[in-house]
């Protein structure tokens, strides 16, 4: 549980700091893959972490659901529209 937390919402790291570190990267990369339900089940995992064994913080707690709804606006909204617009580029040339 600690391991997964500092390293994908640690408190003394910018974003800089972030991708700097490979184990986030990795847990980064696993959330923009367009895979079925698996953004989802990411996300429930780190939301159980922070909900026990004991009350989250509010930093947290609006933290995490500011990344959930990025990230979902990424994989759902970006990439999905530049896989679409692949597909409809090889088509049609």
């Amino acid at each position: 549980r600690a391991f997964m937390l500092s390293h994908f919402l640690p408190f003394n790291k910018s974003i800089f700091g972030k991708l700097n570190d490979p184990i986030y990267v990795v847990m980064y990369l696993i959330t923009l893959l367009p895979i079925q339900g698996l953004r989802v089940a990411f996300f429930s995992i780190i939301l159980l972490m922070l909900f026990f064994p004991g009350p989250p913080d509010e930093f947290q707690l609006i933290n995490f659901i500011l990344l959930f709804k990025g990230m979902q606006f990424l994989t759902g909204g970006i990439v999905q529209l530049a896989l679409g617009s692949y597909k409809y580029f090889a088509c049609y040339s």
